[in-house]
């Protein structure tokens, strides 16, 4: 067993393992200098002296070293005499490194394939930052790729749905989680702050550079690309590392509207149809259901609701999409509009609700409820809140949870008593490191339909006359 400090053929065979792992989509793009020097940390004078017999030992295990790679030897004093000790494995080329393991070969082989296939196919391709997600991609979800990116490239303006497509397996989650990809083989200009690989980072950065003792920094020179694979032979260069797939084209459509607008960006850039955002609305006034052919409750694009001919003086907003449901009676000129969470954007595309007698709003007491009254009212709709003050924290304190913490450093529209709430709640985050959040379903409900009808009966003021 030789001593700890020097390498064994198979811990250098990890080594390099885990260094392909980390550096390869570099390599993939001719990143880097050759050849990669790796120490084998011979044993120094006091170890040949205390057991020279393990140092012959692992000396041996060196001489018969198959590759890949070839090790550098260096006459060194024993006590019996000078004996050749393996100093340094140098390996020429990236195809090297990855043939140390059998896994990391494949990877190298499967990476090369891709993006010769891929630069051969989309010539205007920006591959640089998502070689990892390239190479690692199912080869089902490989295929999909390369369809749906050559039939959108063939049909640049279809106005179809997505679902329309004639392309098999794909559905709008899977366009989202592969949007980066699909729009590089297309050749947009991405983000690469959020479309780069993960862990690999910037190539002139830390993560990419050398251990301490592997020489200079690995990056292919003119042969260092795998036979086959990705050398000098794999087709164009996949572009520079800032060029990647827009990363928040690729986002989940969210609450707050952003991930909506996202999408709608990356179905515009895509030919693509946009299905309508629909709202939950609840008509609580006959007359007002009576235009709608009787329907109580309803689903509804906002370009339909801008449509009705009678339109209502009272609007009510909740944030939870059950509570609409539970107000069963009839309150005239008044809906509601329910279950839409934060989307500002949505309500604000509603012209009734602009133009309302009076707007209430309910939901969640906690910040990014605050942070949404703010915002409605930065987009015209001058909402009252109830049951959003310290009154109704304290009373139900005890039902609160932790919540979301984010803080603001404005909120030009709330009210003096939704301020000073505001204020304890980042107080409380500052202090515990999470967010306090009553949701409305806690706080009883004839206590909660109580304060909607008064707020509903009571007369309209400016939210900026109110205390």
């Amino acid at each position: 067993m030789p001593p700890p400090d020097m390498r064994t053929p198979q811990q250098v065979r990890t080594l390099l393992a885990a260094r392909f792992r980390r550096d390869y989509p570099s390599w993939a793009q001719r990143r880097g200098s050759w050849p990669l020097h790796i120490s084998l940390q011979e044993p120094g004078t006091a170890q040949r002296r205390a057991d020279p017999v393990a140092c012959h030992a692992w000396a041996d295990s060196w001489r018969d070293y198959p590759g890949p790679g070839t090790v550098t030897w260096a006459n060194r004093d024993f006590r019996t005499g000078v004996h050749p000790m393996p100093k340094t494995l140098v390996l020429a080329r990236a195809y090297d490194v990855a043939a140390a393991d059998p896994g990391t070969a494949t990877v190298w082989q499967r990476c090369g394939a891709r993006l010769a296939e891929l630069t051969r196919h989309f010539p205007d391709a920006r591959l640089g930052p998502l070689v990892r997600r390239i190479t690692e991609l199912a080869d089902a979800d490989h295929r999909r790729l390369v369809t749906t990116a050559s039939w959108l490239r063939a049909n640049p303006s279809s106005g179809m749905l997505l679902r329309q497509l004639p392309i098999e397996g794909i559905d709008t989650k899977w366009l989202q989680r592969h949007a980066p990809l699909v729009l590089a083989l297309l050749g947009d200009d991405p983000d690469a702050s959020t479309a780069a690989d993960p862990d690999t980072g910037p190539a002139s950065g830390p993560a990419s550079g050398p251990g301490p003792d592997a020489g200079p920094n690995p990056g292919p020179g003119p042969d260092a690309g795998p036979n086959p694979g990705p050398g000098s032979d794999a087709g164009p260069n996949p572009g520079p590392g800032s060029d990647a797939g827009t990363g928040d084209a690729g986002a989940a459509a969210d609450d707050t509207g952003a991930g909506a607008t996202a999408r709608l960006r990356l179905y515009r850039r895509l030919g693509l149809r946009v299905p309508p955002e629909l709202i939950q609305v609840a008509v609580l006034d006959p007359e007002l259901r009576h235009q709608i052919g009787g329907m109580r409750h309803l689903a509804a694009s906002t370009d339909d609701l801008n449509r009705w001919e009678q339109t209502p003086d009272t609007v009510v907003i909740l944030e939870a999409k059950e509570t609409g449901y539970a107000v069963t009676t009839d309150h005239p000129g008044a809906v509601i509009l329910h279950g839409q969470g934060f989307s500002v954007a949505a309500y604000a595309r509603i012209g009734w609700v602009r133009t309302a007698r009076r707007v209430i709003y309910w939901g969640d007491l906690d910040l990014p409820g605050l942070h949404f009254v703010d915002d409605l009212r930065g987009h015209g709709i001058d909402a009252r809140t109830i049951l959003t003050d310290r009154a109704t924290l304290d009373r139900y304190r005890h039902l609160a949870v932790d919540g979301a913490g984010t803080t603001r450093s404005s909120l030009p529209h709330l009210t003096p008593d939704e301020m000073a709430l505001y204020r304890h709640l980042a107080e409380h985050a500052a202090a515990t490191g999470t967010g306090l959040l009553l949701e409305q379903e806690r706080i009883l409900w004839p206590d909660a339909y109580r304060a909607l009808v008064e707020a509903m009966a009571s007369p309209s003021e400016p939210a900026a006359a109110r205390p």
